[in-house]
Parts: C-alpha cells; structure tokens; sequence
C-alpha cells in the first residue's frame, strides 16, 4: 500500500469525527477513499504509529487506519464507468471501420 492508492474500509470502524455526524457514533465500513500518507515520522523523528495510514476520504474528512482495516487495489465507480464508455465507444468505431471498408461495386 503507498500514497494515492484507492482503498475501501473492509472492517467495521465507529468514528466520531465524521463531519456529518459530529459526536456521534458513525461506521465507515465500506467507504472509500484515497491513502494521503503514512505515518512513520513526526518533526524528523521516527514513531511507530498505532494508525499509520492516513486515508482522505472526502475534502473534509480523514481518518488514520491500520492496515488490516484496509482493502487496496479498489477501482472507483468513476474510472469503471469511464472505460465502459471507453468500450463502446471502440466498439463503434470499429463497426464504422468495417461499414467504410465495404465498398459497392456497380456496372
């Protein structure tokens, strides 16, 4: 797991600094975000964090993780749908490709 990877929440994890459900108890199994950091450092020093991984969740929310709580290798919605499009849109070329490609032949 390294920075900019997308990961899901695949434990049951009770936060209660969501910015929804301030002081509340709020689950983010199965949310998904995008790892920020991890934590193996602090002003130069190093540390051995409890929770060294820093997941960016949305623009107002992160949460420190370990790295059991996390699936990696996670494809956002946006990107699948984006090379489904990407396949039709091939599939149609090539359905042009082959229309142009026969040609009439008249006497």
């Amino acid at each position: 797991m390294k920075v900019g990877d997308r990961v899901r929440v695949k434990e049951s994890v009770v936060v209660y600094h969501h910015p929804e459900n301030r002081n509340q108890p709020f689950d983010i199994k199965g949310t998904e975000g995008e790892v920020a950091a991890i934590v193996t450092q602090w002003e130069g020093r190093p540390v051995s964090a409890n929770f060294p991984i820093l997941v960016q969740f949305s623009k107002k929310f992160k949460a420190h993780l370990k790295e059991t709580e996390l699936e990696s290798g996670v494809r956002s919605q946006e990107s699948g749908v984006r090379s489904q499009e990407s396949g039709v849109r091939s599939q149609e070329s090539g359905v042009r490709s082959q229309e142009s490609g026969v040609r009439k032949i008249e006497n």
